[in-house]
C-alpha cells in the first residue's frame, strides 16, 4: 500500500509536463523565421520541426514577452525541488521494490505457516489416539494389578495355612513303627475275629428263618 505523504510518477511527470514542456509547446515557434538574425546567416533557417532546443529557447526567452521570465533563484528553486522530486521518486521506487521483496517474504511465511498448522494437525490427532491408548492401557494395567493383589493376599493365606498344619504336625508325638504295626496287627485280628463270629451268627439266623 503506497503512503499518502509520498508522491506518485504519475504527480512527478505531470509536474514536470505542466512546468517546462506545456509552456514551451504552446508558443508560437514560427517566430524565429521573423527575427533572421536569430539565424546564422550563412545556413538556410530550418524548419521548425527541426530546429534544436537548445537554439529556440534562447531566442523564445528574448523575443516573446508573454513568457514569465525565470530568475535565477526561482531555477535554483526548481533545481531543488527536481532534485527532492527525484529523491522522493528513487525513495518509492526502493520502498515498493522493498514491499515486493516484503510481500514475498510474507507469503512464504503464509505457505510455511499453513504447512506447520497441518503438520500440527495431525500431530495432535496422533496423540489424542496416543492418549486414548495409553487410557486404554492403563485400565488394563489397573486390572492387572488388582488381580496380581488378590493372588498375592490369597498366596500370603495358603501360606499362613500351611505353617500352621506344619507347626500341628510337628506338635504330634511320633510312636515307634513297629509298635504301630504290632498294634494294628493285634486290631486286625480281633476284627477278623468278630466279623468271623458276626458271620456264623448271620448264617444261624437265616437257616432259622429259612425253617
Amino acid at each position: 500500500m503506497e503512503s499518502t505523504n509520498s508522491i506518485s510518477f504519475d504527480d512527478y511527470q505531470s509536474f514536470i509536463t505542466q512546468s517546462f514542456i506545456t509552456p514551451v509547446a504552446h508558443v508560437d515557434i514560427s517566430i524565429v523565421e521573423e527575427h533572421p538574425h536569430s539565424v546564422d546567416k550563412g545556413k538556410a533557417p530550418a524548419s521548425p520541426e527541426r530546429q534544436p532546443q537548445v537554439d529556440i529557447l534562447p531566442n523564445l526567452l528574448r523575443e516573446v514577452p508573454l513568457l514569465p521570465k525565470i530568475s535565477d533563484e526561482e531555477v535554483s528553486i526548481l533545481l531543488s525541488e527536481n532534485v527532492e522530486l527525484r529523491a522522493k521518486k528513487t525513495s518509492f521506487v526502493q520502498t515498493v521494490a522493498k514491499k515486493k521483496s516484503l510481500n514475498i517474504d510474507i507469503d512464504s511465511a503464509k505457505s510455511k505457516l499453513n504447512q506447520l498448522s497441518a503438520e500440527i494437525m495431525v500431530e495432535d490427532s496422533i496423540l489424542f489416539c496416543l492418549e486414548s491408548e495409553i487410557k486404554e492401557l492403563q485400565a488394563k494395567i489397573d486390572d492387572y494389578k488388582m488381580r496380581l493383589a488378590t493372588k498375592k493376599r490369597n498366596i500370603s493365606l495358603e501360606i499362613e495355612r500351611t505353617k500352621a498344619m506344619m507347626a500341628r504336625y510337628s506338635e504330634l508325638v511320633a510312636d515307634d513303627p513297629d509298635a504301630v504295626m504290632e498294634t494294628l496287627s493285634i486290631v486286625n485280628t480281633r476284627q477278623h475275629s468278630e466279623w468271623s463270629k458276626l458271620r456264623d451268627q448271620m448264617q444261624f439266623v437265616l437257616e432259622e428263618l429259612n425253617l
